[in-house]
């Protein structure tokens, strides 16, 4: 096996192709490593701190030439941010410049399993505080697909010793279910016997922890490490960098690994070997090492330094600079930003191109000065400031050991207040959308470009029906919004879901005014006794997301939404945090959940589930040691409910849809795969992912229901960004809010029971005339064997719809024209059928155009679960089966 193999396999899913490093040989072993009876490292390495000092305050200030490392007993000594992990019980380690955790022994979060780790980290200011909050994801070792797995941990001195602070971590190499799921079997590299010591150093005054990783080869052969990978999954604040690329994780050699962000920036630095990045699948870089080869008895270190920086990308490079991992740059760039009262320099960003290729960037400083060092060359430096357009760009020449100046000027932006009211002048929840003409090329754009995007979100450019380009999106919570944006002409359109009319207005702002508008909307669908969720969204906790939870509760709440579960990808996660911390608990349902995802055999949204802070991944469903069918079971024995399971995306590839590596025919019912390899015991499948087209998947659910499976008919938007709104589509369930806030278990149950419609737009109620049965419910003929079902359709005038298509067992048996096009009910009718069998119905509604500037997911249309019909009297339904092949 060798790194030739493993692109090969990258190829298969990212077409990436990557040259073979050369071999690496093995270092000297390592004398003073004691060994254990058995040839492992022996868990007790006694630490060098002499037992005579006081015990360690963690959360002490050090001063210039101190470095400290204990481990953690309290709270107040973990650091803080989105992503902190840490735990009482890990170890930290700190000067005056910079602050680490490291995980103790334990069972941890995200993919690496085992503990031992560099987990947390962030630059310190000067009083000893955060400079900036930890977004530092996780980047974690393999060696032929096998992990590190930490048996011991030591401080074996906590910095008053020698002056540098030094952990020792001791395990041994096991293997890792996440890889064995899904690449083991392809790449086939040899089983390792080592062990495994991890060295953490930290002197005083370094922004960097040294990291320094041992393999003891103690089997009986020699250890061919054939690949050395490194994993590493960011996007929650942090996004992979390279020099040229920008934000990009195109595949080739990089000097190190760079983590990115406005102002927070972690690195990976190493001379022991090159870097290569492989392929990277869901925003989870695999980036590859040198092979090496460790000789029975002896072993191979690596070192490695962790480097932080609160000055973004070019701190980054001054380190790398520093340790010699990079040309030195002894060129510099600096000037001073002038920044109006509406900006911030903590939020502006100065960035650097060579020709069109982006090279590096910083934030400002406090007073708006900045230093950027470079290489000799020519370049242009820009300036992004959220909300404000950006100045003219200024190119310049730098020289070796000299200095160049580039000055910018930030036009002050404008302010513009929305005040969002109903007809009778009471505040409305609403999203205001701040829009301008496409034909405007005056108001600038306050959006960078891709390269130095740093919320991974980029420009709001819903281009659909020559829409106009987004400056700023308002979430009016309780009626009104303030958003600053850049001078201009904009249309700012008020917005509350699909059961609501739209309003707008133009406003024009110079630098440095004013303005405000008042909007007008009203409720024009009655929904009574239903609630509403999407059911596939993704926030900072998915590797492939970035958008805070605040944000998409907001979202929600704007969108008339009021029970959307969160499905991250590896975490069990919930919006409460977000919903107490916003007050809106009266306006929205906490509804924890997680999108089970498999890197083999597809993806699976399971809510609701228990979520258990005190435990890895808060519980969440660890997927890769399991069969389907075993994987389907311990998601519904995950907590105290009985939650809804659905089938993702089931269609495209088979690593990421269930059908295609089921081999799942819709013309026959049958399925390729046997055993466990392949189970039924899921509750809906995702018809309808990011919009209501009508697909492959369309008809796999009317076969299956055909087949009599009794799946629900479900959806969800797969909202990773917050210009990709949730809400589009829906589903709208017929039960009370004020059932599903007394038990979760009772929304799993009713859109289990088929109890809910999908939407892009229109409100449907299906029902028989006589009001027996409606959606998911069976109802029966009347003495002549005939059914009467009430076909209603509700929606505002702004969507354009044409027609109600009745659908028997997945055929059209009928169409309703929709002719009506004021808003509030726009079709009320009775339709009959006379069924010679049990058969199954239900409703399509059709439109045109689009449901902007709701959303931009194309036309609106809506789709029915199934009313079951017993057509025989026998009080029982059949299913008709799948239509007979043509011959």
């Amino acid at each position: 096996m060798n790194v030739k193999s493993f692109c090969a396999f990258a190829a298969t899913i990212a077409l990436v192709a990557c040259p073979e490093p050369p071999l690496e040989p093995a270092s000297p072993a390592l004398p003073d490593v004691p060994r254990s009876p058995d040839g492992g490292l022996d868990g007790e390495i006694s630490p060098d701190v002499p037992s005579t000092l006081p015990p360690l305050d963690l959360s002490t200030p050090l001063a210039a030439g101190e470095a400290r490392a204990g481990v953690i007993d309290k709270s107040s000594d973990l650091l803080t941010g989105p992503k902190a992990d840490g735990r009482i019980g890990d170890v930290k380690m700190y000067n005056a410049k910079a602050a680490f955790i490291i995980e103790g022994v334990r069972r941890v979060d995200g993919y690496r399993y085992y503990g031992g780790n560099a987990v947390d980290m962030s630059a310190l200011n000067a009083d000893g505080s955060q400079s900036t909050q930890d977004v530092f994801g996780e980047l974690a070792h393999s060696w032929n697909l096998m992990a590190f797995e930490a048996q011991s941990v030591e401080v074996v001195d906590d910095g008053r010793v020698s002056g540098t602070a030094h952990v020792r971590i001791s395990g041994q190499a096991s293997n890792l279910a996440f890889a064995d799921s899904f690449i083991r079997s392809f790449l086939n590299p040899d089983p390792l016997t080592v062990d495994i010591s991890y060295d953490y150093f930290l002197g005083p005054d370094e922004p960097y922890l040294r990291h320094d990783v041992t393999i003891i080869n103690v089997g009986t052969e020699p250890a061919e490490i054939s690949p050395p990978v490194l994993l590493s999954n960011q996007g929650d604040g942090l996004f992979h960098f390279r020099r040229r690329d920008g934000f990009s994780t195109s595949g080739g050699p990089v000097d190190y690994i760079a983590m990115t962000g406005a102002r927070s920036a972690v690195g990976l630095m190493t001379s022991d070997t090159t870097l290569e990045f492989a392929f990277d699948y869901s925003n989870v870089l695999i980036c590859l090492e040198q092979d090496f080869s460790v000789p029975i008895g002896e072993s191979h270190t690596r070192s490695y330094y962790f480097a932080v920086s609160d000055a973004g990308q070019n701190g980054l490079d001054a380190i790398a600079a520093d340790l010699g991992m990079t040309t030195a740059k002894d060129a510099t760039i600096e000037g001073t930003v002038s920044l109006p009262a509406t900006a911030s320099p903590a939020e502006a960003i100065v960035a650097v191109w060579d020709g069109g290729e982006p090279m590096t960037m910083r934030p400002l400083n406090s007073d708006g000065t900045y230093a950027l060092g470079v290489g000799e060359g020519d370049y242009r430096v820009e300036v992004y400031v959220p909300k404000h357009g950006s100045p003219t760009p200024v190119e310049v020449s730098a020289l070796s050991g000299q200095s160049v100046t580039a000055d910018f000027v930030v036009e002050a932006a404008a302010t513009i207040t929305a005040s969002v009211v109903d007809s009778s002048g009471d505040p409305v929840d609403a999203r205001v959308m701040f829009v301008v003409d496409p034909a405007d090329s005056a108001t600038a754009s306050p959006y960078p470009p891709e390269s130095f995007d740093v919320r991974g979100d980029g420009s709001w450019s819903w281009s659909d029906g020559g829409y106009g380009r987004v400056s700023a999106v308002g979430y009016a919570i309780g009626g009104e919004t303030t958003q600053i944006v850049p001078a201009g002409t904009y249309t700012l359109q008020a917005t509350r879901g699909f059961n609501y009319t739209i309003d707008s207005a133009q406003v024009s702002v110079a630098a440095g005014d004013t303005g405000s508008v008042t909007l007008t909307i009203d409720k024009v669908v009655d929904s009574t006794g239903w609630v509403s969720g999407d059911f596939h969204i993704h926030a900072l906790r998915s590797p492939d997301s970035n958008v805070p939870w605040d944000v998409r509760v907001l979202q929600a709440v704007t969108v008339e939404m009021e029970a959307p579960p969160l499905t991250e990808h590896v975490t069990l996660a919930s919006l409460g945090p977000a919903i107490e911390e916003l007050d809106v608990g009266a306006r929205i349902i906490e509804v924890p959940g997680q999108e089970v995802t498999t890197f083999e055999f597809g993806h699976f949204n399971s809510f609701p589930l228990e979520y258990r802070d005190d435990e890895p991944n808060n519980g969440a469903v660890f997927p890769y040691d399991k069969t389907p069918a075993a994987l389907f079971e311990a998601i519904r024995s995950q907590g105290k409910w009985e939650p809804f399971v659905q089938v993702n995306h089931p269609r495209g590839t088979a690593i990421g849809g269930y059908f295609d590596y089921i081999g799942f025919d819709n013309t026959t019912g049958q399925s390729q795969r046997t055993g466990d390899s392949y189970s039924t015991n899921f509750d809906g499948v995702e018809v309808f992912n990011g919009s209501c087209g009508v697909g492959e998947e369309f008809d796999d659910w009317v076969a299956m229901t055909n087949m009599g499976w009794r799946k629900a008919l479900s959806s969800g938007s797969d909202s990773h960004k917050e210009r990709g709104i949730v809400g589009t589509p829906r589903q709208v369930v017929n039960i009370a809010q004020a059932e599903v806030r007394a038990d979760l278990g009772a929304y799993a149950e009713a859109i289990r029971r088929r109890r809910s419609f999908v939407t892009c737009g229109p409100f449907v109620r299906f029902e028989t005339v006589d009001l027996t049965a409606s959606l998911g419910d069976m109802a029966t003929v009347d003495s002549g064997g005939e059914v009467a079902f009430r076909v209603q359709v509700s929606a505002p005038s702004w969507q354009a719809l044409t027609e109600a298509r009745i659908l028997r067992n997945g055929e059209v048996i009928d169409v309703l024209p929709i002719t009506e096009v004021a808003s509030g009910v726009r079709l009320d009718a009775t339709v009959t059928d006379t069924p010679e069998a049990d058969a199954w119905y239900m409703v399509w509604v059709t439109g045109t155009g689009d449901v902007l500037p709701v959303y931009n997911s194309g036309a609106p249309a809506a789709f029915t679960n199934p009313i079951e019909v017993d057509a025989d009297g026998d009080e029982q339904w059949t299913a008709p089966g799948l239509p007979a092949a043509e011959p």
